[in-house]
């Protein structure tokens, strides 16, 4: 996700997803960021990114749970949202320590979309943009 529509609507709607299936939130700049499971089915695990591509948080997302889950730094750049349960499946780290994005990949992902990868991806030979980006879902409110 990431033009405003895509991180408003996420996987909303959504009756169900592949055990591999899940949503990529980018932005571009490092700060505390927001997922809700406004009108989400499904249960979902959540991992928070910073701009090099590492993991360094891990959360729950109950179906249809209209609170606000922040992260606990302010230096997150990248949300992924995957099925309940998909780090245990896949034998992860426990809260994903050492885990880290194919940065290449998404440079690459984001090229073939017509996006500047430097605006979101250190690893990619950016710093980023410095810009705020959006912090929240579009259709809700900052505390």
């Amino acid at each position: 996700a990431i033009s405003p529509q895509e991180h408003q609507h996420g996987l909303m709607f959504r009756k169900n997803l592949d055990a591999e299936e899940g949503m990529l939130f980018m932005y571009t700049g490092p700060q505390k960021r927001v997922l809700w499971m406004k009108n989400t089915y499904v249960p979902l695990e959540a991992a928070w990114f910073t701009q090099d591509g590492e993991v360094r948080e891990m959360q729950h997302l109950a179906p249809f749970d209209l609170t606000y889950r922040w992260s606990q730094r302010d230096d997150i750049s990248m949300g992924l949202e995957l099925p309940e349960g998909f780090f245990e499946r896949n034998k992860l780290p426990d809260q994903g320590q050492g885990l880290h994005l194919d940065m290449k990949a998404l440079a690459s992902s984001l090229a073939e979309r017509g996006v500047d990868p430097a605006a979101y991806l250190r690893a990619a030979g950016g710093q980023g943009s410095g810009g705020p980006g959006p912090a929240a879902p579009t259709a809700a409110p900052m505390p």
